[in-house]
């Protein structure tokens, strides 16, 4: 996988499908593996966050709003 052009279309398709989180085991010209959309969708960040709603969202918002 081209990281410059393969990688960023299949990553932007599926983030728009609200699709799942891709891993490129091997990207072409890398030794690393390339991880994308892992907090694409708002359930994905609380997820990430160790909440199982996304409301816990709205809390860190209000928090960091000026």
């Amino acid at each position: 996988m081209d990281p410059h052009l393969e990688i960023t279309e299949i990553a932007d398709r599926t983030l728009r499908a609200g699709g799942p989180a891709l891993l490129f085991e091997n990207p072409k010209g890398y030794s690393m593996p390339v991880l994308c959309n892992l907090f694409g969708t708002p359930k994905r960040v609380a997820m990430g966050m160790g909440q199982e709603d996304v409301s816990a969202l709205r809390e860190v918002v209000n928090y960091w709003r000026f």
